[in-house]
């Protein structure tokens, strides 16, 4: 016997409440209020748009928490536009991974994402109003319940003390110059040799160290480990997208953006760790306020 329309729709009715709720929040049904969620990654993965051939980074989260508890928020990030790249660099490193340098984008990007994926982390995230559109941004990774996770136990830094108890009274100032290297002095060496090295968020200084070792004899002369002003233009042009200082232009020297952040006051409870370090950084810490 022959369906009736009713019967063929009420068949359906287990789906109708999941395209309400992705109409809601792709369409613009219901658009959820900004502020800061805690939500569950629950999709990370490079793709095409096809509306206009670009490539993006599709994210999805599941909110854990408020009244919009079980609701998918979705985000892009435009890989051909530069906002879309340096978001994209800043999702990754909260992530807890190194973005590839530029030469490896194409071969680790797409692994990088799957394995971003795979851990399915828990975020906290801000959802962002902008016109018709709702933005969210990873701030950090927490726990279910919002609380940040205790950190993983770092392999011990090498001290100056236990330098002297370990290294031979009479070594050459030059026997190892990698163990004197920061991070981001190690990272730029790889870079510079063209090493086949991928550094990951989870490495310790000391399994880079390592692993340069085994690739390379050490160079004639320490790296400054100080971060470029071109880097810390990069980092302060997040800061100031994130926060809504339209002012700043990423054409501006490092000096002339100080000084109008400077003019600036930023809650405590409103920026991440990274982002207090670069205030600090650039002696901006007055600017931090309870």
């Amino acid at each position: 016997m022959a369906k009736s329309m009713e019967e063929r729709l009420a068949t359906m009715a287990d789906g109708w409440s999941a395209a309400r709720a992705q109409y809601d929040q792709r369409f613009g049904g219901v658009k959820i209020d900004a502020g800061e969620y805690i939500a569950k990654l629950q999709r990370c993965e490079l793709g095409v748009r096809k509306s206009d051939d670009v490539v993006v980074i599709n994210v999805e989260y599941l909110i854990l928490d408020g009244k919009f508890k079980g609701y998918v928020a979705f985000d892009q990030m435009n890989l051909n536009n530069e906002w879309g790249r340096i978001f994209a660099i800043r999702f990754v490193n909260i992530a807890g991974y190194e973005f590839p340098e530029s030469a490896d984008v194409q071969k680790l990007l797409p692994k990088t994402c799957a394995t971003i994926a795979k851990d399915a982390s828990t975020f906290k995230i801000d959802a962002i109003h902008n016109g018709d559109f709702v933005n969210f941004q990873a701030k950090a990774i927490v726990s279910d319940d919002g609380s940040v996770p205790a950190p993983e136990t770092p392999a011990p830094k090498t001290t100056d003390a236990r330098k002297k108890a370990t290294a031979p009274a009479t070594a050459p100032a030059t026997a190892d110059p990698f163990a004197a290297m920061e991070r981001k002095a190690l990272k730029e060496y790889i870079r510079e040799k063209e090493l086949d090295i991928h550094v990951t968020a989870k490495m310790s200084d000391d399994e880079i160290r390592t692993a340069i070792r085994s690739q390379v004899e050490p160079p004639a002369a320490e790296v400054d480990g100080k971060p470029t002003d071109e880097e810390l233009v990069g980092k302060l042009l997040i800061l100031c997208k994130s926060h809504g200082i339209k002012e700043v232009k990423k054409d501006m020297a490092l000096d002339d953006m100080v000084d109008i952040v400077e003019e600036y006051e930023f809650s405590k409870s409103e920026i991440d760790d990274d982002e207090a370090e670069l205030l600090e950084t650039l002696n901006l810490a007055k600017c931090i306020k309870d």
